[in-house]
């Protein structure tokens, strides 16, 4: 379904609603043992997932504007846990952040688009793989997951830490999907719930089943779901390879978030 309305735009306040939105769902992750929330007095934040990846285990600046006292106090404790870790901001980092995550060895950086859809624009269409399901999976499902999950992304089980954990399958108001595809699993995702929004993660198909539209089920599924639970919005941050997927779907780019990690050793 197609709407041939004007697509709506995010005011800077929708778009710090969402930004919470965001942040929000690390809440709930944070009830999973080895994962972690700080929050600083002006909502400067510290996630732990327990993933051996930098862009999930960071602190966070959830406002455009870093609070630099903020960052600098979070950083010390992100430097002591052991994980990769990063530093997040909304749009271009501001100098003393810059400054503050090199002397931690953060001198690289990522740029992720944070990409929206209110609910008017959103773009279904019929699928390619009439005979593929979509199930919400439980903890019955988990191995499908985590297969489809360690495969899709190339990485080893092990890299997950709690977020491969069963307790994950049942949390409130985030779900984990697996596309099932001649009854094997052929593509997965997440949807999590907050503030009226619900936040798309995860998203990846096996390689051997790509370009047939998988993904584009998966995501489907997870975005309808969420309007059907009163969700406004959906949202998520989307890899290169993903952009034209979520484009096509009427998602569009709505901030920039950087993420500053280790830049690869000096010989």
């Amino acid at each position: 379904m197609v709407n041939t309305e004007p697509m709506k735009t995010f005011t800077a306040a929708e778009l710090d609603e969402l930004a919470d939105a965001y942040f929000d769902t690390f809440d709930k992750l944070a009830l999973l043992p080895g994962a972690r929330i700080e929050r600083a007095a002006h909502g400067t934040c510290l996630m732990v997932s327990g993933m051996l990846t930098p862009i999930t285990n960071a602190v966070c600046c959830p406002r455009r504007t870093a609070v630099l006292d903020e960052v600098a106090a979070l950083a010390e404790t992100m430097s002591g846990i052991g994980v990769p870790w990063s530093i997040q901001t909304r749009g271009e980092p501001e100098q003393g952040v810059l400054d503050l995550a090199a002397r931690h060895g953060l001198t690289e950086r990522i740029e992720i688009p944070l990409m929206a859809v209110d609910q008017p624009d959103f773009v279904t269409r019929p699928p390619r793989d009439t005979k593929a399901v979509v199930h919400a999976a439980g903890v019955d499902r988990r191995e499908d997951y985590l297969q489809v999950f360690t495969q899709g992304f190339g990485i080893p089980l092990e890299v997950l830490g709690p977020m491969a954990l069963p307790e994950i399958f049942d949390m409130p108001r985030y779900t984990c999907y697996v596309v099932e595809a001649a009854g094997q699993p052929v593509a997965c995702g997440v949807a999590g719930f907050s503030r009226e929004h619900v936040g798309i993660g995860n998203v990846t198909t096996l390689a051997e089943h790509r370009g047939r539209g998988y993904g584009r089920l998966v995501t489907e599924a997870a975005v309808t779901s969420g309007f059907a639970d009163g969700a406004q919005t959906a949202y998520l941050v989307a890899s290169a390879d993903g952009l034209p997927l979520y484009e096509s779907m009427g998602f569009r780019t709505v901030e920039n978030w950087n993420y500053l990690i280790a830049g690869a050793p000096q010989e």
